[in-house]
């Protein structure tokens, strides 16, 4: 039987969603006009899903303007002073992808709190993503084995480790966020 800390692995996109009824509200008749005012017409094609992740942050998975994005809000409720600034990763977001081009580009800050409550940006999608080769990986004791094509994430806080399943080179595009930096940017 699957552990509960599997890494979600699928071929089209492998990032597990919370359920709508169990999902932070978001009003998107709002959020569409407000992106079509930016030139960003919103996809109603494809539904706006929270991810099931994350630790503080909440983000939702879109596409607008012909691109698939994440919006990044902060939590709701009263925040010290300088918690999940949306300004200040919006700043670094926006110009750290020039120089690490692994970094998702933060595309657009919106600090007008009438739109969907809270100030947020909007940033590129970037899975996990598997670009040549098949790799073994192993979250929590439970293994799986990835393809090439194939996206993946999982909580790299448990205990986890990566196989190179092939004799020749294989190449995997991973980025790692810690639940508590250490510092901040």
């Amino acid at each position: 039987m699957p552990s509960e800390h599997a890494p979600q692995v699928n071929a089209a996109d492998a990032h597990v969603f919370r359920p709508a009824a169990e999902s932070a509200p978001l009003d998107e008749a709002r959020l569409a006009a407000y992106l079509a005012g930016i030139g960003l017409p919103l996809d109603t094609s494809e539904p706006v899903r929270q991810f099931g992740t994350g630790l503080a942050n909440i983000n939702y998975r879109l596409t607008a303007g012909g691109r698939r994005l994440v919006l990044r809000r902060p939590p709701g409720g009263d925040l010290p002073p300088g918690a999940h600034d949306m300004s200040r990763e919006h700043r670094i977001l926006s110009r750290l992808w020039r120089v690490h081009p692994l970094a998702p580009e933060s595309l657009h800050l919106c600090e007008d709190r009438s739109v969907i409550g809270v100030p947020f940006q909007l940033i590129d999608y970037r899975p996990g993503l598997v670009i040549k080769g098949t790799f073994r990986i192993s979250v929590d004791n439970t293994e799986t084995l990835i393809e090439e094509g194939d996206s993946f994430q999982f909580d790299s806080e448990l205990p986890h480790w990566v196989k190179n399943e092939r004799d020749d080179v294989s190449v995997l595009m991973w980025i790692m966020v810690r639940s508590n930096p250490l510092h901040q940017i």
